[in-house]
């Protein structure tokens, strides 16, 4: 093993050692049978390791933060696409339930973000599914274990006046077979969990906020098929003397928080001090390797956040057929600043680089070998090449295996193809999620014993904006989204063309204009197909039906005649805009005053179409000291047949505190609404009333 690979290797045991929460020999006292029989242990004791103890249940193995099998080995923000990706590293052959043509197993992350206020605000979980893989050589002889996996959600932080810039603190938790609860504070029994400071996106001219009209960067798009041997090299560029003066003029500045570089490695691995690349992931969901890096210093980034600062470059590169030839797939930039005030943990981004390439069958497990390169201001050489500022990586990561290959569409409303009924009901199926691992029927997670949740995961229709997905790109081709209402006219009814305007996210756009760019489609509804980089979100289509049922169609062409050379088949949808009803009444009438110790009563409904949940709370919460009753429930509540509500609601109001009180009905419905796993179609309606001092207090 190289000294930089091993400097590497000990400085991240150092780093996993600080940040990992729980007791070192916890995470190492395991046995197979807990990982074996892991679901089966907490569904019987719910506290069996000793992470829920609110459960009531006496612990029998404590075992929390054990990172035996897989661990959290990043987080960073990426400033153009808007997402936090947090990087796992998937260490074992074994212990993830099965092969690739099995279930397998998920592996969950959650996020939450504190703005400095020391209250953690919950973002989301995405998830990932693992399988059991054998441990292989690559064509280098190096061992292919352990897999990197990037897990990636959308966040749009608050913004901030370049004056004054904000760096939220991130915390991530990775939990095997469990998705972490919403409590920041959760320990998991198989995974660990990682704080690191971001920067949150400085405030810009929102006239830039797109370019109408498409532009074309021929220099900046990934090289097709230029490969590289191992022996070769790839010219570096020579970083401006004016740029390389800005840091030495700060060489002599402290790096908070980071453990000091030897200077003979200083020699071999490039100039790590000011930026250091920390992983590289795949992630397989959308085509798309990961990079996150770190920026250690407060200055020699050429300048302050009120200026334009400086460049990093990451460039990838990808062996996908284990050849040792490396095939170029292009390079990112993040701009960076010189920030004073920089958080001792340092500030993470990360770069994305989509691409294109084919799926595999179940039966064939496809481990690539790949490369990402960071330098300041400048492209960076070909590995093993060392920049002059900065590193670079090599991991290993595993192709998505699929059934079939990859289709005209994989994706609509951001659910997979092939967990929707496309058929017949055109309604998401059991167990359905979205392309980050969220169930689309959030409520009932198939083992729940809630009186609705009986027979598990719920179908949903989709509304609102649908976004048409798909992952493989052909360049040089025309495309176009036909619909149809159901049922047709007339049995050979063709549809009409979608002819509703694209927006995507173009990383070939040069910094620092927006890399939002606005498509209108052509004479007849067609796109030009878009490179994987000028599309990273892989969008085809918007659409925005009325209600109803639906089929939709991809249909491909090439040439000004708009000759047609594909078809996807007729996709059934069921389509809903119609939101969610509910009332809620006080049996004393509204905006009442009753005094503490009095029950608060009252009737009310919940009904949707397709209905998910509803909820009764009161605010201020913390002033109350009993729960509504019912709280919450997964049936819809209907009405009597004078259209009155008809069920019984209650507050015990003991002990509690004297105020002015909102008792607020919440309901929401199924829908797979706006092509996002966190908005549903909502109704909601606030009443109040007054809790006085009873009058022997008074």
């Amino acid at each position: 093993m190289r000294p930089f690979a091993l400097f590497t290797v000990a400085v991240r045991l150092l780093v996993a050692s600080v940040l990992g929460r729980g007791s070192p020999a916890a995470a190492n006292q395991d046995s197979p049978h807990h990982r074996t029989h892991f679901q089966q242990l907490i569904a019987g004791n719910p506290n069996y390791f000793g992470n829920a103890p609110d459960s009531g249940r006496e612990p029998v193995f404590p075992l929390a933060n054990n990172i035996n099998y897989e661990e959290l080995t990043s987080v960073g923000f990426n400033p153009v696409l808007k997402t936090l990706a947090a990087t796992i590293s998937v260490k074992l052959p074994s212990g993830f339930n099965g092969g690739l043509c099995s279930s397998g197993s998920w592996e969950y992350v959650r996020f939450w973000v504190d703005y400095g206020d020391a209250i953690w605000n919950n973002i989301g979980y995405v998830a990932v599914n693992t399988h059991d893989i054998p441990n292989g050589l690559d064509c280098n002889n190096t061992s292919q274990k352990p897999l990197q996996y990037a897990l990636v959600i959308p966040f749009d932080p608050a913004t901030r006046n370049c004056t004054k810039p904000l760096f939220p603190l991130i915390r991530a938790t990775l939990s095997w077979a469990t998705v972490p609860p919403e409590d920041p504070g959760w320990s998991p029994v198989w995974g660990n969990s990682l704080d690191q400071h971001v920067q949150a996106p400085l405030m810009t001219d929102s006239s830039s906020a797109f370019q109408e009209i498409p532009v074309v960067y021929s220099d900046l798009l990934p090289v097709d098929n230029v490969t590289f041997s191992e022996a070769s090299v790839f010219p570096s560029h020579t970083i401006h003397e004016s740029l390389s003066a800005i840091r030495h003029s700060a060489s002599s500045l402290p790096s908070p928080g980071q453990i000091p570089m030897l200077d003979e490695l200083h020699q071999v691995a490039g100039d790590i001090s000011y930026e250091e690349l920390i992983s590289l992931g795949l992630d397989y969901k959308q085509n798309s390797l990961v990079a996150t890096f770190k920026i250690k210093r407060p200055s020699g980034y050429g300048g302050d956040p009120c200026s334009n600062g400086t460049l990093e470059y990451i460039a990838f590169w990808a062996d996908w057929n284990n050849t040792c030839e490396h095939t170029f797939l292009g390079y990112q930039t993040i701009n960076v600043h010189d920030f004073v005030d920089i958080p001792a943990d340092g500030l993470t981004y990360t770069a994305t680089m989509p691409f294109n390439t084919d799926h595999l069958f179940c039966n064939r497990t496809k481990i690539p070998r790949v490369y990402a390169s960071l330098s300041w201001q400048s492209a960076p050489p070909v590995p093993p090449n060392f920049p002059t500022w900065g590193n670079w990586l090599e991991t290993h990561v595993q192709l998505e295996p699929l059934s079939e290959s990859a289709g005209l569409i994989d994706f609509i409303g951001d659910v997979l193809l092939s967990h929707i009924d496309v058929v017949s009901s055109g309604m998401t199926k059991s167990g359905a999620m979205y392309i980050d691992g969220h169930l689309t029927d959030p409520w009932c997670d198939g083992q729940s014993t809630q009186p609705g949740c009986e027979l598990g995961l719920r179908h949903a229709p989709f509304g609102g904006l649908i976004k048409i997905k798909a992952l493989m790109t052909r360049p040089g081709y025309l495309y176009r989204l036909m619909a149809r209402r159901l049922p047709l006219p007339t049995p050979d009814y063709e549809g009409l063309p979608v002819m509703e305007d694209i927006v995507v996210t173009d990383l070939t756009v040069p910094w620092p204009f927006s890399p939002r760019v606005r498509y209108v489609p052509e004479t007849g509804g067609y796109f030009k197909y878009l490179t994987s980089q000028q599309n990273a979100e892989h969008i085809l289509s918007y659409w925005t039906p009325l209600s109803g049922d639906w089929q939709i169609r991809l249909e491909v062409a090439i040439g000004s005649s708009h000759e047609h050379v594909d078809y996807s088949p007729w996709y059934t949808i069921r389509v809903n805009n119609q939101p969610p009803n509910g009332q809620l009444l006080f049996d004393t009438g509204e905006c009442s005053d009753l005094f503490v110790g009095d029950t608060l009563r009252g009737k009310f409904s919940a009904t949707a179409q397709y209905f998910g949940v509803f909820t009764i709370s009161v605010t201020p919460w913390d002033k109350i000291r009993s729960q509504v009753k019912p709280s919450i429930g997964y049936k819809q509540v209907p009405p009597d047949v004078n259209g009155q509500p008809a069920a019984d609601w209650s507050l015990d109001t003991n002990n509690s505190t004297p105020c002015g009180f909102v008792a607020q009905l919440r309901v929401w419905d199924l829908t797979v609404y706006g092509s996002s796993p966190y908005s549903h179609l909502e109704y909601g309606l606030d009443r109040g009333f007054c809790l006085l001092k009873a009058p022997a207090l008074i």
